[in-house]
């Protein structure tokens, strides 16, 4: 941010710091001199995707003016898709089906979240391992 005071001497010189209630606010902090608002602490999306705060301009002389700061955060994919449950136990019965029609039976329906927002926070599904004989498929 940036303020500038008309007057000379030491009363033009400009001072910034966050507005009152807002000293708790470890996520950014202002430079004195120079109104810069920096990163102090971490950010994620996931926890708080919004911020907003007064930045308060002080003069030499007393005088003061704010303005108000809104920021808004954009989501990285930083999560990884959980499972729930982790583990998923099913027993089938040997089949006198016919492949045709067993293949359209569901067997298990696998729930994976993430919460990463956006296409971060879309899960897809894929056989990684055990299904060498290709008998299993993914139906989405």
């Amino acid at each position: 941010v940036s303020a500038s005071d008309p007057d000379c001497g030491v009363n033009a010189m400009v001072n910034y710091t966050l507005g009152e209630g807002f000293k708790h606010l470890t996520e950014f902090e202002v430079r004195s001199a120079s109104g810069e608002i920096c990163i102090a602490g971490q950010l994620d999306f996931e926890r708080r995707s919004s911020y907003e705060f007064p930045v308060l301009a002080t003069d030499r002389g007393g005088l003061s003016t704010t303005a108000m700061i809104k920021m808004q955060l954009t989501d990285v994919n930083d999560n990884r898709p959980v499972f729930y449950p982790r583990e998923y136990n099913v027993s089938l019965r040997e089949s006198s089906q016919t492949p045709a029609q067993a293949s359209s039976t569901p067997i298990v329906a696998v729930v994976a979240t993430d919460p990463d927002s956006g296409s971060f926070g879309q899960v897809s599904y894929r056989i990684v391992a055990g299904n060498e004989a290709g008998i299993f498929r993914i139906d989405r």
